[in-house]
């Protein structure tokens, strides 16, 4: 049964007031934007919002999911940062962004387009699969085709042809040269242009990722407690101070799990280490090649995966939970990884100035790990277990469905969040700028 609770939210009401003497005057507020319309495209991305007022102002982002918006508030003129995450839905999606001052508003919507209906593929150097939409739903007697016109030698589409609307798999082939290349699709419906889609595949970065360093773990034995994980399901603001959260709760029982022996990162995945491979920084807080990478997905981690065992070699992955907490314990019983005491270990939202910070600066544990307790919340291969349709006793690394778990709290978190019991878990495709990883072999 579904559950809902109300929160208080901080909100920011403030207004100009002129004072004269023991009279007060009132000055109209007056608010603009530079524009009404932001037209986002399916991939995360960042757009501006330039607020022009006399006054004070607050913004609200209807669908703060998928649209973040920041700051929450402000004063005179301003700019709006809108930070837009990926679409990988098959439909279009769309949300508004509200600007009020006292008794004037602006509104701002925002059209995201999906990624399936895209016309520009960026492929990654490693051989991967990339779905696309062919065909229309409104006409589904029409037939549409589909062709390589350009790379039919590396690029591969599952089917040619069809009726009506239909989801294909563009596959590439690895690129082992040292250039880029491109290939060009064209589909068509009743012989007419419908699009043509680029696809162009990266080769493999030359940087040299020898030097991750990991810690070796002996195998052994893991009891994990019984608890209750919670999955939120929505969050709907109800008004300006109040949101509404709608979540299930889950009960697993006291169950031991076998661990056989395993490496894994002495380090939070750095932004350094993920530029070395994928020539690029998701980071929602850019601060240094020394510091973790966040605002990645847990799909987003299997492509830098990929590229990363690649260059190496290897066959780096992320830890399956009860890996994540046997090494996080180092066989002692602390609630936090090394201590009783979180602030020694953990960067949290007490200690951290709300902002994440350099990998290794707090001590490590009795397996000379660091930050597996605070910093950034970090990624397992497991979906959530659910123990009233599988067995006591599941697989170390058991998989399946759609929600995965995540470990260890963050800079964003509370004292409670770091400890190495805790183990909330959401979809496969969110990002945030306190979700961050490290690796295991």
């Amino acid at each position: 049964m579904k559950k809902r609770r109300n929160l208080a939210a901080m909100a920011l009401v403030a207004g100009m007031m002129m004072m004269t003497g023991c009279e007060t005057s009132y000055e109209t507020p007056v608010i603009s934007v530079n524009k009404t319309v932001i037209e986002a495209v399916a991939s995360d991305a960042t757009y501006y919002i330039t607020v022009t007022s006399n006054n004070a102002w607050t913004v609200e982002s209807l669908i703060p999911t998928w649209c973040e918006v920041s700051p929450a508030s402000g004063a005179g003129d301003g700019t709006i940062t809108v930070h837009v995450l990926e679409n990988e839905d098959t439909n279009p999606r769309a949300t508004s962004i509200n600007i009020t001052s006292g008794s004037a508003s602006a509104q701002v919507t925002v059209n995201q387009a999906t990624a399936s209906t895209r016309s520009y593929i960026s492929a990654i150097a490693p051989a991967h699969e990339y779905p696309i939409t062919v065909g229309w739903d409104s006409i589904p007697d029409a037939q549409w085709t589909a062709e390589v016109t350009k790379g039919s030698d590396w690029c591969h589409l599952s089917s040619s042809s069809g009726y009506g609307y239909d989801t294909i798999v563009v596959s590439v082939e690895a690129n082992l040269t040292t250039t880029p290349r491109e290939a060009i699709i064209i589909t068509q419906i009743g012989g007419l242009p419908q699009r043509q889609i680029t696809v162009t595949q990266r080769p493999l970065p030359s940087a040299n990722v020898t030097n991750i360093e990991m810690v070796s773990i002996t195998g052994g034995s893991l009891t994990l407690d019984a608890d209750t994980m919670i999955i939120i399901d929505s969050i709907t603001r109800i008004d300006s101070v109040t949101v509404e959260v709608e979540y299930d709760t889950i009960t697993f029982p006291s169950r031991s799990v076998p661990i056989t022996g395993f490496q894994i990162g002495k380090y939070e995945v750095t932004e350094g280490l993920w530029k070395a491979v994928m020539e690029s920084n998701p980071s929602y807080n850019v601060k240094g090649d020394n510091f973790p990478v966040e605002n990645v997905s847990w799909d987003d981690i299997q492509m830098f995966l990929k590229v990363l065992n690649a260059l190496t070699n290897r066959t780096y992955r992320l830890p399956t939970e009860a890996e994540w907490e046997y090494a996080a314990k180092g066989g002692q019983s602390y609630n936090y990884s090394g201590s009783n005491t979180v602030g020694d270990v953990a960067w949290y939202s007490e200690n951290s100035d709300m902002e994440k910070h350099e990998v290794g600066k707090k001590t490590a544990n009795a397996l000379e790990i660091h930050d597996m307790s605070g910093n950034v919340w970090e990624w397992c291969s497991d979906d959530w277990y659910n123990s009233s349709t599988h067995p006591t006793t599941p697989p170390a690394g058991y998989v399946d469905g759609t929600y995965h778990v995540y470990r260890g709290g963050s800079w964003f978190g509370t004292e409670s969040a770091c400890e190495v019991s805790d183990r909330p878990g959401t979809q496969s495709t969110r990002r945030a700028e306190y979700l961050g990883f490290r690796l295991a072999l």
